[in-house]
């Protein structure tokens, strides 16, 4: 992983295309199913009115996760459209909230995988079968929870009695 300065990019308005191994994302390898893939990155950089770092675009990858409903683990594409502002402190990053998503650079060097890899992983698809009505060997209500009845105070009548005795 190699570090780059991120306001130098904004101020010559670059761009960076290309594609990076999910191996080199610790915590993304993990989420995904630690399947052989690729993430495909295409990000601008330029400076906002404000002079804050300004970096936006587009990621595609892959993930390999299990549907809750049937338990069939499918491979999911899914795409992160990024737009985020850097900034150098936690103060800077509390003054925008709510008007941008920020991401601390105290020493403006960051890596693309620092860059992108929160954003990506809360990104990840939280279904997998995309009709959960149509998904197949989808466990219906009473499959999945036992018919019981819980009944926390029956016993309190009997208890009160007896501790009156």
């Amino acid at each position: 992983m190699i570090a780059f300065s991120p306001s130098d990019c904004a101020r010559s308005n670059r761009t960076w295309q290309g594609s990076l191994s999910t191996s080199t994302f610790p915590r993304l390898y993990a989420a995904v199913g630690k399947i052989d893939e690729t993430v495909s990155v295409q990000l601008e950089f330029l400076l906002d009115e404000n002079d804050r770092v300004r970096v936006f675009g587009q990621i595609d990858t892959r993930a390999r996760l299990r549907c809750y409903a049937c338990s069939i683990e499918k491979e999911v594409p899914f795409t992160v459209k990024l737009d985020v502002r850097l900034v150098r402190s936690e103060q800077e990053a509390r003054e925008i909230f709510g008007e941008f998503d920020a991401i601390v650079v105290a020493d403006d060097k960051i890596t693309l995988q620092e860059l992108i890899e929160d954003d990506v992983l809360m990104s990840i698809p939280s279904r997998v079968c995309d009709d959960q009505q149509a998904c197949p060997r989808r466990q219906t209500d009473t499959e999945a929870i036992p018919p019981t009845t819980h009944r926390p105070f029956a016993n309190i009548g009997r208890l009160m009695k007896a501790s009156r005795s």
